[in-house]
């Protein structure tokens, strides 16, 4: 993945970025000598286009205001108006990639601890920890 980012970045600024990059810790790496060309067009396993762009859509797999991952198939957002948390499952899919459907909306944290017992059912210790991290009410 690291490779792919590198060789997104590079097409994304042609010939206007230097060959070299600067790491945090100001070592300095050539971009050529550690991106494999031909790994990164050959193969088939590696996302097409950005890797991970927020969205603003409450449906999307990448958007941008999740609370937390209950499992694979439930999670908890932020509306975009920060005015309640919605309680999603997993269905269908948006763009090729997983959508989420909101099941409820909640804007205090004892309805929304509800609305996951009873929806998503068992849910972990973490993910009751979570839950009981979260504001009494959603703060707009």
């Amino acid at each position: 993945m690291f490779h792919y980012i590198l060789s997104n970045i590079k097409s994304l600024f042609g010939n206007e970025i230097s060959e070299a990059v600067f790491l945090g810790n100001r070592e300095v790496i050539e971009l050529n000598k550690i991106i494999d060309y031909q790994s990164v067009i050959q193969s088939p396993d590696q996302a097409i286009g950005p890797v991970s762009v927020p969205d603003n859509r409450e449906r999307s797999d990448t958007y941008y205001n999740i609370a937390f991952l209950i499992d694979e198939k439930w999670r908890v957002i932020v509306c975009p108006d920060g005015i309640q948390w919605i309680l999603q499952v997993r269905k269908g899919s948006l763009d090729g990639r997983p959508a989420w459907n909101g099941v409820s909306f909640c804007r205090s944290r004892t309805g929304l601890s509800r609305a996951t017992r009873e929806k998503a059912r068992n849910i972990s210790p973490e993910v009751e920890a979570q839950l009981a991290q979260l504001p009494d009410w959603v703060e707009s």
